[in-house]
């Protein structure tokens, strides 16, 4: 019997982490303004590095 090939797992998800990472205060300045006004943006946002 043959061997199934293997799939490389499908990443649907990281075309939005690296437009949310790249622009997250223009989102959170955009959809929630006074969320973003109360943030310390003097340090940049540290992204998750796993779900």
């Amino acid at each position: 019997m043959a061997q199934p090939i293997p799939t490389p797992p499908d990443t649907f998800d990281e075309p939005w982490k690296l437009i949310l990472e790249h622009y997250f205060r223009d989102f959170l300045t955009f959809l929630f303004p006074t969320v973003a006004n109360a943030i310390d943006w003097s340090r940049p946002p540290e992204p998750m590095p796993t779900e």
